[in-house]
């Protein structure tokens, strides 16, 4: 089993390695910090990390707050999918897949503004961390359109996703999944799972909808934005 780049963290992974325009330790994807360590801070300081983009509601922001003492700033980028379980989720049928595309469709924008965010921080020379509660479903996909932009291959982007099924296998499944009472365990079931072809089902539509870098400009985002993580030159 990997192991999380901060002890405060269970699901904490370097994607700066991955990517031709990042590099090592510039770009992290996470699950919450609200269990942070000092230790935890002094690491990140020395990682340059400048900005963490908080991808939670604010519910769940209070509920697991981020330390005061993080050395970054800190930025809500929410993407609440609250009235897609409303809906669906006494749902036994419902399929994880149906997530990620339910947040390409509705959250386009919110996307596009984590990705310019991330990208306008590199290229100032800091680092980024995005997370959201578990660091599984909307910072894996944020993960896989980043990148898909960087040039990263299809099997690989599938590869560090599925990465976080091992890293959540001891957590408690309120960690992984919060949802209202009375919610059908087979739809509970679907949304603590982490398998590949739930992300493949995403790889698909955007497939479909002409790739991560035509969507994300169809978004809202600027090519700049879109084209850093493969500019080997950043």
């Amino acid at each position: 089993m990997n192991a999380s780049l901060l002890q405060g963290t269970r699901n904490t992974r370097d994607l700066g390695v991955l990517l031709p325009g990042c590099g090592p330790r510039r770009l992290l994807r996470s699950d919450h910090l609200a269990a942070l360590t000092q230790e935890d801070a002094d690491r990140l300081r020395q990682w340059g990390i400048g900005c963490i983009l908080d991808l939670r509601r604010p519910d769940e922001q209070l509920r697991q707050p981020t330390p005061a003492f993080v050395p970054a700033r800190v930025v809500e980028v929410t993407i609440d999918n609250t009235p897609l379980f409303t809906v669906r989720r006494m749902d036994p049928t419902f399929r994880l897949g149906e997530l990620y595309l339910h947040m390409l469709h509705v959250h386009g924008p919110v996307f596009a503004r984590a990705v310019h965010l991330a990208a306008e921080s590199l290229r100032q020379g800091q680092g980024v961390l995005f997370h959201c509660s578990a660091g599984k479903d909307r910072t894996g996909l944020l993960a896989a359109l980043i990148l898909l932009c960087g040039g990263v291959p299809r099997e690989e982007v599938v590869r560090d996703y599925a990465c976080t099924r091992a890293m959540l296998a001891d957590a408690p499944q309120q960690d992984v999944a919060t949802i209202p009472p009375g919610t059908d365990p087979a739809f509970y079931q679907a949304l603590l799972g982490c398998e590949e072809d739930a992300m493949e089902m995403a790889l698909r539509e955007l497939d479909r909808l002409g790739g991560a870098r035509r969507w994300l400009l169809a978004a809202g985002a600027a090519p700049e934005d879109v084209d850093v993580w493969a500019d080997k030159q950043i």
